[in-house]
Order: structure tokens, then C-alpha cells, then sequence
């Protein structure tokens, strides 16, 4: 599956977002296991923890580093 795809399915990105090429292919760059580890971040963290400390909408990206 690719990437942007299971990070849509975890909830990590809006399914009605559009990303450019630019960031779709940054998005694929990610390995297996750094997709993994955002997944299991935001499981581990929780939704309510994004709400609370994301600027902006959440998702399309509720990570903030």
C-alpha cells in the first residue's frame, strides 16, 4: 500500500486533502518503518492530544515536530 495511503487510513491525513507531487513523493520517500512510527505515535499519543496542540486543522499532518 503506499504510504499516503495507510497514513490516510490511520487518520493521519485528511482523506479529501490534496498534497502537490512535490510532497506526495516526499510522503513515499518514507520507509516502511517511519511510516510505522508516525502510525504508532499518533495511537500511542492519541486523538485528543492533537486536537490540543496541532495549529491548524487536524489532520491533513497531526504531527508536529
Amino acid at each position: 500500500m503506499l504510504n499516503w495511503k495507510v497514513l490516510e487510513k490511520a487518520g493521519l491525513i485528511s482523506k479529501d486533502y490534496e498534497f502537490s507531487k512535490e510532497d506526495r513523493r516526499l510522503l513515499e520517500s518514507l520507509s516502511e518503518d517511519e511510516v510505522e512510527a508516525l502510525v504508532s505515535i499518533k495511537k500511542k499519543l492519541g486523538e485528543n492530544f492533537f486536537r490540543r496542540n496541532t495549529c491548524g486543522a487536524y489532520p491533513p499532518i497531526g504531527i508536529v515536530f
